[in-house]
């Protein structure tokens, strides 16, 4: 219920759909981009999935770096060819290595990478702190603390 960063640095976010069958088995994994859709706090995208791709129900999943991987509730039946709009849903911040959980390895990389008062521990990788960053607002400070702490509350990602 909390709006979140209303004015990010990156308007464009990788993500990952993948689609698995009835039987668990991962049928398609694709990786592209999200924007954001400005003052809602929102972000929109799709997929374009492989040309062999068959009709049919499935379980659908979505991770993007520095967030928790989510299975889209329910079973997503998918037509070839045709455009299948899917439910939103909220990812959870804070997998900074991302291994889809947040433990005491992200707060690490946390720890090491903020710069509230002081200048960071050991944050001269530009990659750590853009993972560390988790409000992507160019900064790692108490925001992403405060968050970091409030999402501990949920369990591994899907």
């Amino acid at each position: 219920n909390l709006a979140g960063n209303l004015n990010p640095v990156n308007y464009f976010v990788e993500y990952t759909v993948e689609i698995f069958d009835n039987s668990s088995n991962s049928v398609a994994q694709i990786t592209d981009y999200v924007y954001y859709l400005g003052p809602t706090g929102e972000f929109s995208g799709q997929i374009y999935l492989p040309p062999d791709f068959e009709s049919g129900s499935y379980i659908v999943k979505v991770k993007s770096p520095k967030y928790l991987k989510k299975q889209i509730p329910g079973i997503i039946n998918i037509q070839k060819n045709r455009l299948t709009l899917m439910p939103d849903i909220s990812l959870v911040a804070g997998d900074m290595n991302n291994d889809n959980a947040l433990t005491l390895l992200d707060y690490d990389i946390l720890i090491d990478c903020y710069a509230d008062l002081l200048p960071a521990k050991d944050c001269s990788d530009e990659d750590k702190k853009a993972s560390a960053d988790i409000s992507d607002d160019g900064k790692v400070n108490q925001d992403d603390y405060n968050l970091f702490l409030r999402e501990l509350s949920i369990l591994p990602g899907d």
